[in-house]
């Protein structure tokens, strides 16, 4: 629930972004748009303007541009159908949009978090439907919002549709390549985490730091402690229960000073089972298992940034278009 609610703020926020870019100004951006002078449409005065021919069919045509590269003019009852066919898509699509880029930009500051655990199949739904109809809708629209021209592309409604295509193909790609990446986490870290219920250490040629760590007693793992370079299994040990001695040290951890200065020494050490060598200047796992699971959770990592970026990019370019 509270991821639920996490992403829907990050959605608002995203969806706020473009009323505060300043004022628009309507005359203005249909020149730009479109690529056509003010005298396209009307003549006269701004106190006194009368409308040209083009100006009529615009009008008639229900406010789109007319097209001579699409026939004749269309009747007004099939127009209208058409203008509300394209007001349901752009709603659709931009709902979409901004629900997909607001889940990206919201997974893309909790990347770590979310590649040690499966998605929610409530999750995966709901990103699949979002880039869905924001591609379905998006490739829909294209029709509509093309205004036929040579110099459509260079006109600034032209580059700015060009540009957001663009970043919307992308954020739907490397989200798509995010849930591909982490159902293949999932796979791998499942693999990986038996290496925490066994007994046998024998997979491991030696333990870092992020090896220990794993191995704190919880839920159903074993507790190992690291003392002056080696490491030993207390999961059995009368004082270790759930990995916690005496409610004040936890296993996982190199114990070294901690043990040199407790009342009984490293003397109760030699109950327990030396398991292996700890080496604090290890920056990967000394298990293949454990190495392949940091591997996908720094490559899901890496589109959960990059996803981000562009969802962030697509918020920006959207604002600036629109003002």
């Amino acid at each position: 629930m509270k991821m639920i609610f996490r992403t829907l703020t990050a959605v608002a926020m995203f969806a706020v972004l473009p009323f505060f870019t300043g004022e628009a100004r309507a005359t203005q951006i249909f020149a730009e748009q479109t690529g056509k002078n003010c005298d396209y449409c009307h003549v006269g005065r701004p106190d006194n303007l009368e409308f040209t021919a083009d100006g009529n069919l615009f009008v008639q045509n229900y406010y789109q541009l007319p097209s001579i590269s699409k026939g004749p003019l269309k009747s007004g009852l099939r127009a209208a159908l058409e203008r509300k066919i394209r007001h349901l898509l752009l709603a659709v699509h931009a709902a979409a949009a901004v629900a997909l880029a607001g889940a990206a930009i919201f997974f893309g500051f909790v990347p770590r978090q979310l590649a040690r655990e499966d998605y929610p199949a409530t999750e995966r739904k709901f990103i699949w439907v979002s880039m869905g109809l924001t591609a379905g809708c998006g490739a829909l629209l294209v029709p509509f919002v093309f205004v036929p021209g040579i110099d459509f592309w260079h006109s600034t409604y032209g580059a700015f549709l060009g540009l957001k295509i663009v970043l919307t193909n992308l954020l739907v790609l490397l989200m798509t390549a995010r849930l591909i990446v982490a159902r293949q986490t999932a796979r791998v870290r499942k693999a990986a985490e038996i290496q925490l219920v066994l007994p046998d250490f024998s997979l491991f040629t030696a333990f870092s730091p992020g090896d220990l760590k794993q191995f704190n007693g919880r839920k159903g793992r074993r507790a190992l402690i690291a003392f002056k370079g080696k490491v030993y299994d207390v999961t059995q040990a009368r004082h270790w229960n759930d990995g916690l001695h005496m409610s004040k040290h936890a296993a996982g951890a190199d114990l070294t000073d901690a043990i040199a200065a407790a009342p009984h020494g490293e003397a109760v050490l030699h109950a327990a089972k030396e398991v292996g060598t700890y080496g604090p200047e290890m920056t990967v796992s000394g298990n293949g298992e454990l190495r392949r699971l940091d591997a996908y959770t720094r490559r899901f990592n890496t589109f959960s940034w990059a996803s981000a970026v562009v969802a962030a990019g697509l918020a920006v370019t959207l604002a600036f278009w629109r003002s």
